[in-house]
């Protein structure tokens, strides 16, 4: 949804903040400022654009006045560098001492700034926040709830300087007008009530579903609604609320993506879908898995085939829909698709012994292009991102987690097959945003995707929806140097490389393999030929060159090979050794072991040496291991493996000798790089001009410092 609007020539309502006449503009609504006691109103601002912009903020009343008095600056002005954000706490920026209840209008001389808002209160009971919404002429409130589903107040704005006339109709679920009501709205006043307060006319408000609203001017609506889950609201003391735009009902579309659902355990989803046509329809559900399949198996009815009335609405929680089982917790996505017609609508989720809730609207134009203007991903907080992808050709996508400045904290890249979808937290996808408390997120795919981004508690207090604001194509972040690009490989493996500007003594290129414990890992003998080769003739995923070895014919290793149980070389160099204790997955260990031992425990075993990291520690006892002084402080291209306290495996190369100007690294600051990746215990490998990292579909990934691989004695790889 397009989260900002332009002045349009031909409206007779002109909106309070003037920009002459031909100049781009972006206007943003902040529509609700936090009344509560100990409340606050937060809002970011992001500018995607090479040039600053200068916005100027006016907080309205609800009467349409502006907020005055002596303490407060009002209208105020505050500059978004370019790609930058910016954000702030509404008291902090108008000087605020008491939360005050109204409503926000930002302008800008510059086009396409995109913003979010957040409301809450100093103890954590409550949390939300949503986009900047669009002002049009006929909105739709798509959820109401009254009675035992909760609460919902309503607050209606004219953003313009001219009075605007509405007309509000109540629905229930069957299409039935329940109530009507009409009344003016001033320039720039705001109307806030209960639904109860809007239509005294009606007594029973137990049916009421969907609240449409038709304007002379263009007017902008938001609703806040409060225990939705009344028994989960009693058991874990006070509930979270949601807040929510109106949605134009020109964005009503025939199809409605979800791009993330929860249900089962202790969590539940709640659909709303508004037929906005005047005749009946039909209406697919379908839903599905992340891996894209649609979901199947006993007492499972999907895809589910309804029909909506006219002006009607369903709404149901997504086990009695689907029949997805209470105890097994289940993820995924949702389509919604009509047979005629354009709905609109929304899913709320939350965990009933929390009572946190998000409510995330349909989505129906998939974009190439997003961001989301808010991270907080520490001090108690996380972000979260997922994503689908709704076509039939795979999806390329990279998400940066940035800066307020615009600079990148990393990268994630993920490539989506058809259908297939990824729900992460932002620390799983960009390991170095945790902590990270302010910035913005940027997403970028080559075919278009849908997307929804989330902010919790890790309590699980407080959910937010943030949803995806749409941005220019053109706009890209910069990578720089010093930035982890992590690139999701599937199955648990991840391909991490990163430009260090300055690290151990200069630039340094440095790839990385990440493999969880569920990834199988082995050496394999080359048979005198490349990494890459030996690799794609044993259909591996991924694998690095092995042990040191003789230049003779063979490449004969002079350390411990143990491959499926068979030792193929003893350990007569005296060197450390990375094995795999059982023949599947299993335990993974590094040890340094006596002359002449064999590793009678492993049944895979690799030698290199020598050891790096002990037991957390740096530990390199390279003269004991039979190596130089020289090999050991000297700047090499370098070949590891570090193993994680969680039994991670770090498959690592560290380019060298010039090439692409990298400088290599020492024994040392080869250990301290895999510290660094987690490592608790490491070993070095074979390096210099055999120092090779081969990924399946990607090839040599490295830069090989003789300009093209080494023939190598062994490797270790990954399926």
């Amino acid at each position: 949804m397009k989260l900002f609007w332009r002045v349009l020539h031909t409206l007779s309502c002109l909106t309070a903040a003037f920009i002459p006449i031909g100049f781009s503009e972006s206007i943003l609504i902040i529509p609700h400022m936090s009344h509560e006691p100990s409340g606050y109103t937060g809002f970011a601002l992001v500018n995607p654009t090479d040039q600053n912009a200068e916005v100027t903020l006016t907080a309205y009343d609800e009467s349409g006045k502006v907020i005055q008095s002596a303490e407060v600056r009002n209208p105020s002005t505050l500059s978004v560098p370019a790609r930058s954000q910016v954000s702030q706490l509404d008291s902090e920026f108008f000087g605020f001492e008491d939360p005050t209840p109204g409503w926000i209008l930002a302008v800008s001389p510059h086009n396409d700034l995109v913003g979010f808002f957040l409301f809450g209160n100093a103890q954590g009971e409550f949390l939300d926040g949503a986009d900047l919404p669009t002002p049009r002429s006929e909105i739709v409130f798509p959820m109401i709830a009254q009675g035992d589903h909760g609460v919902t107040e309503v607050s209606l704005i004219n953003p313009n300087r001219d009075p605007a006339d509405l007309k509000l109709r109540l629905y229930d679920a069957k299409g039935q007008s329940l109530a009507t009501q009409s009344f003016m709205l001033a320039a720039h006043e705001r109307r806030r009530a209960i639904i109860p307060a809007l239509f005294p006319s009606l007594s029973n408000f137990s049916k009421a579903g969907h609240l449409r609203v038709s304007s002379t001017c263009p007017v902008t609506g938001f609703a806040v609604v409060r225990t939705i889950n009344a028994a989960a609201a009693r058991s874990a003391g006070p509930s979270d609320l949601i807040g929510f735009n109106a949605r134009p009902l020109t964005e009503g579309s025939r199809k409605l993506y979800f791009p993330y659902v929860v249900t089962g355990e202790n969590f539940f989803a709640r659909l709303n879908l508004v037929n906005l046509s005047e005749k009946p329809q039909h209406v697919t559900l379908t839903a599905y898995r992340p891996d894209g399949t649609v979901y199947k198996g006993p007492g499972i009815n999907n895809p589910r085939l309804l029909s909506i009335p006219a002006a009607g609405a369903l709404r149901d929680s997504a086990q009695a829909l689907f029949g997805f089982p209470s105890t097994t917790l289940t993820t995924g996505w949702l389509k919604a698709e009509a047979d005629t017609g354009t709905m609109a609508g929304s899913l709320t989720y939350g965990n009933n012994l929390t009572a946190s809730l998000a409510v995330v609207p349909g989505q129906s134009l998939p974009l190439q292009s997003a961001t989301y203007p808010q991270v907080s991903n520490g001090a108690g907080y996380f972000t979260g991102l997922a994503v689908i992808n709704p076509g039939e050709i795979e999806a390329n996508i990279e998400v940066f987690s940035l800066r307020d400045d615009g600079s990148a904290v990393g990268i994630f890249r993920k490539q989506l097959k058809a259908h297939e979808g990824i729900a992460r937290l932002l620390h799983e996808m960009v390991r170095d945003a945790q902590g990270q408390m302010q910035g913005y997120l940027f997403l970028k795919a080559d075919q278009p995707v849908f997307s929804s981004g989330v902010l919790g508690s890790r309590d699980g207090r407080v959910l937010v929806n943030v949803p995806p604001q749409p941005i220019s194509q053109t706009y890209a972040p910069e990578e720089g140097s010093d930035v982890w690009i992590d690139t999701d490989l599937g199955d648990q493996l991840v391909w991490r490389q990163r430009t260090f500007s300055a690290f151990g003594g200069g630039r340094q290129f440095v790839n990385v393999i990440a493999a969880a414990t569920s990834a199988y890992m082995a050496p394999r003998i080359t048979g005198a030929t490349t990494t890459s080769r030996a690799a794609e003739r044993e259909v591996a995923r991924a694998a690095v060159n092995g042990s040191f070895f003789t230049f003779d014919a063979e490449l004969t290793s002079v350390c411990l090979v143990k491959i499926d149980g068979v030792q193929h070389v003893d350990n007569s160099a005296n060197r450390s050794v990375f094995g795999i204790l059982e023949s599947d997955y299993g335990d993974r260990t590094i040890v340094t072991i006596p002359r002449d031992t064999e590793y009678t425990e492993a049944y895979h075993a690799l030698g290199g040496g020598p050891r790096l990291i002990r037991d957390g520690e740096i530990f390199i006892p390279y003269q004991s291991e039979g190596f130089s002084a020289s090999f050991a402080n000297s700047r090499h291209p370098r070949t590891g493996l570090g193993i994680g306290l969680d039994g991670t495996a770090y498959m690592v190369t560290a380019d060298g000798r010039g090439a692409g100007d990298a400088v290599g690294l020492t024994l040392a600051d080869f250990a301290q790089l895999l510290m660094d990746l987690g490592s608790f215990q490491a070993l070095n490998f074979d390096g210099g001009g055999s120092t090779t990292m081969w990924i399946s579909d990607y090839g040599v990934v490295n830069r090989p410092s003789d300009g093209s691989e080494r023939r190598v004695s062994n490797i270790l790889a990954v399926w």
